[in-house]
């Protein structure tokens, strides 16, 4: 089987689903590489939600910083007791 040639959209998007930011990758980039260009853009008040590919520690603490509180779907990796903001 030949692979293929993907790519991906990482984006930021405002309370209404707007976007704010979009980036494109290769698809075979991970998804935590751009987090930290989406997260500058975040500021207090705001409220991440990402995908369990954005789950680290680093980005987490680049979010809260900038005065955001981070709700990220955790990976199995993730050290954090479940709980209703963690579904």
């Amino acid at each position: 089987m030949r692979s293929r040639i993907t790519s991906k959209i990482h984006a930021l998007v405002d309370a209404e689903g707007r976007p704010v930011t979009l980036r494109l990758t290769g698809g075979q980039v991970a998804d935590c590489t751009e987090a930290e260009a989406l997260t500058d853009e975040l500021g207090e008040g705001d409220i991440l939600l990402a995908d369990k590919g954005y789950d680290n520690n680093a980005i987490r603490a680049n979010a809260e910083s900038s005065g955001c509180s981070s709700r990220s779907r955790r990976s199995r990796r993730g050290a954090i007791e479940p709980g209703p903001q963690n579904l």
